[in-house]
């Protein structure tokens, strides 16, 4: 969906006007369209992020706002 909002960016434009615009967007495609892995989720990657202190003192909070009725 990026790349395709990216490519009709470019294409819209007029390269006589725009030519530094459409340089720099077609360097952003480029590097989107090599690194689209990048572009998922981590977890869909397969990437295990730890959780953190922080996150789970949240987690605790939530928990015992909860009981507060």
């Amino acid at each position: 969906m990026l790349l395709t909002v990216i490519e009709a960016q470019i294409n819209s434009l007029l390269p006589e006007e725009n030519q530094k615009e459409i340089e720099k967007l077609t360097d952003l495609y480029r590097y989107f369209s090599e690194n689209k892995d990048a572009l998922l989720d981590p977890y869909k990657r397969g990437i295990e992020i730890p959780e953190t202190y922080l996150s789970e003192l949240c987690r605790n909070m939530l928990r015992g706002s909860s009981n507060n009725f």
